[in-house]
């Protein structure tokens, strides 16, 4: 008799202790993911297998999330008691990439964003290049986001790059009216210094530049129709 009222006593604990261990595992389980960001273009599908907050592993989420080019850095924590939050910050777009009818916004290391249009945003013109592919990094386009990047860094701000195949060049158009024409070899940092320092020197001088080309040995400086060259 009394052995079996001590199994029913034992029974009887481990479901009550069985019970408050799933009351308590549960106040652990995932309920809610936070996701700050000020993009709206969000797909995180399957990024969480993890059920409880102390499974999850917040690195490999992080690295998961930025195997997707358009994201320029992400964090994942683990806010106990059952809250992930999900910090994405997108990369910003600094030009619209044209090739004939496709349209599409670019980021400054190159990586092609999204159709979104933003009025303010430089042109990149691509149609003459008949090797590019659709939906693909390209050196040409990265180095024209990388001088466009440069020349706003010194005041100029520019209006269109128009990259040509056949003479291996870019053809940039200044805000300010000058047209500048670069082999695509050229060094980004090295156009910056001197467009600031030949723009500069013409405006002291009280004279306008309406175009430099830097296809030979040294740049060819044109001025305005008002000026000397």
């Amino acid at each position: 008799m009394i052995t079996k009222r001590r199994v029913f006593l034992s029974g009887l604990l481990l479901i009550l202790i069985g019970s408050i261990g799933a009351l308590v595992l549960g106040q652990f389980r995932i309920r809610r993911v936070v996701v700050i960001s000020s993009s709206n273009d969000i797909k995180l599908t399957g990024l969480l297998t993890s059920h409880y907050i102390f499974q999850v592993d917040s690195k490999e989420i992080a690295q998961k999330i930025l195997t997707d080019t358009k994201w320029r850095d992400a964090s994942v924590a683990a806010v106990f008691p059952n809250t992930v939050e999900i910090r994405l910050v997108p990369k910003t777009p600094v030009a619209i990439l044209k090739y004939h009818t496709i349209e599409s916004s670019v980021s400054n290391d190159g990586t092609l964003l999204s159709a979104t249009q933003v009025k303010s945003l430089p042109e990149i013109d691509i149609s003459s290049l008949t090797d590019y592919r659709v939906g693909e990094s390209d050196w040409r386009v990265t180095k024209v986001t990388e001088v466009i990047s440069q020349l706003s860094e010194i005041g100029l701000s520019t209006s269109k790059v128009t990259i040509e195949q056949k003479n291996s060049r870019f053809i940039i158009s200044l805000r300010n009216g000058t047209l500048v024409v670069v082999p695509q070899t050229y060094s980004p940092s090295e156009l910056a210094a001197s467009l600031q320092i030949i723009i500069a020197r013409f405006r002291i001088e009280g004279k306008t530049v309406s175009k430099i080309d830097f296809q030979y040995d040294k740049p060819i400086i044109i001025l305005s129709a008002d000026g000397k060259s």
